[in-house]
C-alpha cells in the first residue's frame, strides 16, 4: 500500500510524488490535512483557505479518475497532522508514503518529525516538485548560497536548460481495497467553502497557461507593470498551491517561445526571470530559517526603530492616505484578495519609507488577504522594499509614490477604478487630487478624499536619516 501526502502540489501533473508512487504498483491512497490553527498561525488569509478547498474538490475528482481515493482530515496543527498519519500508515500497513518537499522551517520540523517516527516501518520518498532543483544544489563556489539575485540567475540557467521533461501523465493506479477505521474524519470540503462550490481543475490552470505563453508573454516585459491592464500571467494563484509545476510553465514557455526565452529584453525571458525570482526566494527561506521567525535577512537592519503607528498603518490599510495609487493598490487588495506586482511593490515601499512602519506588521497584512499569499515569496518582496532582504533596493532608493503614479498609472483608469470619488477629477490632478481640490473648481463641495498623511520629500529624509543611524 502506497500514501501521497498531498499540500502545496495539489496537481496530478508532473507531480513527482504521484509518478513514482506509479512505479510501486501498488493500490495508493491520498491524504490531505486542514491545519487551521497553524494555518491562522502562518496568517493564511480565509480567501485563500477557499481556495484551497475549492481546489481539493477538483483534485478528488483528478485522482478518482486514477483510482486514488482522496481522504481529507481535520487536525489543529502539524503535531497532530504527524500523529494522525502515523496512526493511518501503521493501521493499513502501507510500506511506502510520497511527498513533495516544503521548505519553511515548521514544514521541515513536520517532515523530519514524521520520518523519525516512522523510518522503522515505512519508506518515506521525498521529492523536490515545486521548484526547478533541491536548494543545495544551486551554490557559490564557496559552497555558501547564493545573496545576490543576478548570480543566482547566472548559475541556474544553465541548469534549467538541460533539465529532463515534465514527467508522463500518470495512469489508473490498481484499485484500493481497504476500509480505513479513521475515515470518520475525513472532512466534506463543500462545507467550508464560503460561496458556491466550484472545482478548480488542473485543465482550465493549463488552458490559462498556455494562452500567457502564446498569446501575451511576448507583451509581458511592456504590459507587466500597468496595472489598469491584465498584462500578467494570472498564475500567481495556482503557483501559490502547485495546481501546475515551476518546470510546466517553464517548458511550455520554452514551447511557444523557443526564439525569445533566452533572449534579454524579451518578454518571454523577462517572465522566465520572475520564475527564478520565485525560486531564489524559496532556496533563501531554507538556507537562512530565521526569517520564518520575522527576522531581517540582513541582521545589522534589526535595530531599526520602525513606528508602530495603529492608526497611520489602518489608514494604509484601508485605503485612505490621500496617495491614490497607494489606496487603489490597497482597495484592489481589500476587495479582491489581490494586488497587481508593482502596486505591491508601490504600496509596500509607501509603509515603510513614507509612513515608517514596521515591514513586518505589512508582510502579515498581505498575508492575511492575498488569496495567493506565499509566504517565501511575500516575505521576499516585503524585504526587498524594506531594504533589509538579500539583493535588496538599496535603503536610500525610496519610490515616490506620486512618480510611480504617473508613470505606471498615466491617466489614472486604474486610480478611478478604485476610487469612484475621484472619477470627474482631471488627467493632470489625478495624481495629486488635493491640489484640484485646493483650486475649489468644484463648486458644490470638496472632494470625498483625504489630503496626503505625509510630504514625501520629508518623509525620505527622514527614512535616511533612520537607516543611516542604525547601520552606523
Amino acid at each position: 500500500m502506497n500514501f501521497i501526502w498531498f499540500r502545496n502540489d495539489l496537481r496530478t501533473l508532473d507531480n513527482p510524488a504521484i509518478f513514482y508512487a506509479q512505479k510501486n504498483k501498488q493500490p495508493t491512497i491520498a491524504v490531505f490535512y486542514i491545519c487551521l490553527e497553524q494555518w491562522q498561525s502562518h496568517h493564511l488569509s480565509l480567501r485563500k483557505m477557499n481556495i484551497i478547498y475549492q481546489r481539493l474538490l477538483g483534485l478528488t475528482e483528478e485522482l478518482n479518475e486514477l483510482n486514488i481515493p482522496l481522504y481529507i482530515f481535520n487536525t489543529p496543527n502539524y503535531k497532530d497532522s504527524v500523529h494522525h498519519l502515523l496512526k493511518l500508515t501503521k493501521q493499513s500497513k502501507s510500506t511506502d508514503l510520497f511527498l513533495n518537499n516544503e521548505y519553511e522551517v515548521d514544514e521541515i520540523k513536520r517532515d523530519a518529525s514524521f520520518i523519525n517516527q516512522s523510518s522503522s516501518f515505512l519508506n518515506t520518498h521525498q521529492f523536490d516538485g515545486n521548484l526547478f532543483c533541491h536548494p543545495d544544489e544551486i551554490k557559490t563556489g564557496q559552497d555558501t548560497p547564493f545573496k545576490v539575485f543576478s548570480a543566482f540567475k547566472n548559475k541556474i540557467k544553465p541548469v534549467i536548460q538541460y533539465l529532463p521533461g515534465c514527467l508522463a501523465k500518470p495512469k489508473s493506479f490498481p484499485t484500493v481495497d481497504l476500509t480505513l477505521s479513521l475515515t470518520d474524519k475525513n472532512i466534506d470540503v463543500t462545507q467550508l467553502i464560503t460561496d458556491q462550490p466550484k472545482p478548480i481543475t488542473e485543465k482550465q490552470t493549463i488552458k490559462t497557461l498556455r494562452a500567457f505563453c502564446k498569446n501575451k508573454s511576448e507583451d509581458y516585459l511592456e504590459h507587466r507593470d500597468t496595472p489598469s491592464i491584465r498584462g500578467t500571467s494570472e498564475l500567481s494563484v495556482a503557483f501559490s498551491i502547485g495546481i501546475i509545476s515551476v518546470k510546466q510553465a517553464f517548458f511550455r514557455l520554452l514551447q511557444e517561445q523557443p526564439n525569445t526565452i533566452w533572449q534579454s529584453e524579451t518578454g518571454a525571458n523577462t517572465w522566465l526571470n520572475e520564475l527564478i525570482w520565485r525560486e531564489f526566494y524559496r532556496h533563501t527561506v531554507f538556507h537562512f530559517d530565521y526569517i520564518c521567525k520575522g527576522k531581517s535577512l540582513k541582521p545589522n537592519y534589526e535595530s531599526i526603530p520602525f513606528s508602530q503607528n495603529k492608526n497611520v498603518f489602518k489608514q494604509w490599510c484601508n485605503g485612505t492616505t490621500g496617495f491614490p495609487i497607494v489606496d487603489a493598490a490597497m482597495r484592489q487588495l481589500n476587495q479582491t484578495g489581490w494586488m497587481h506586482n508593482r502596486l505591491r511593490m508601490i504600496s509596500a515601499s509607501f509603509l515603510i519609507k513614507d509612513l515608517h512602519i514596521d515591514w513586518r506588521l505589512g508582510e502579515q497584512y498581505f498575508m492575511q488577504n492575498l488569496c495567493d499569499g506565499d509566504f517565501a515569496s511575500n516575505n521576499g518582496g516585503w524585504q526587498w522594499c524594506a531594504s533589509t532582504g538579500f539583493d535588496s533596493a538599496p535603503y536610500f532608493r525610496v519610490f515616490n509614490p506620486t512618480t510611480q503614479s504617473k508613470r505606471f498609472d498615466a491617466r489614472g483608469n486604474f486610480i478611478r477604478k478604485w476610487i469612484p470619488e475621484l472619477k470627474d477629477v482631471p488627467d493632470k490632478y489625478i495624481h495629486e487630487p488635493h491640489k484640484f481640490d485646493e483650486l475649489g473648481l468644484f463648486s458644490e463641495k470638496k472632494i470625498n478624499y483625504p489630503s496626503p498623511i505625509v510630504d514625501h520629500k520629508q518623509a525620505r529624509l527622514i527614512t535616511l536619516d533612520l537607516y543611516k543611524t542604525a547601520l552606523g
